[in-house]
């Protein structure tokens, strides 16, 4: 799912690793942000390991629980992961400012 406009605040985006069919990774992108979360509950920002989550931009916020990884972000999009089920479950919320001007599997 994506804000579909010229320059796009976000973009969220599944996408396999090549090697293992089951690993998915859940990749956020925030406007010149890239945010990784793998199933193994590592977090890449911008291609780089996390090791401390502190290390992570103040206004994204990352709460890692026992089954599942809740992101929250400063333009309005919340995401929760739970790679632990069969399909990796994601659940995505937007703010009402974003009705009517996104596209992908969320649509319209």
């Amino acid at each position: 799912v994506k804000e579909c406009v010229n320059k796009p605040a976000f973009a969220v985006l599944m996408r396999q690793k090549s090697t293992d069919a089951q690993y998915k990774i859940l990749e956020v992108l925030i406007h010149d942000t890239k945010v990784e979360l793998h199933p193994d509950f590592t977090v890449y920002l911008n291609g780089q390991l996390v090791e401390n989550l502190r290390e992570i931009p103040q206004e994204i916020v990352i709460t890692k629980y026992e089954h599942q990884i809740i992101l929250y972000t400063p333009v309005g999009l919340s995401i929760r992961f739970s790679p632990f089920s069969m399909d990796s479950i994601i659940e995505i919320e937007l703010s009402a400012v974003y009705h009517s001007s996104v596209c992908g599997l969320l649509g319209n």
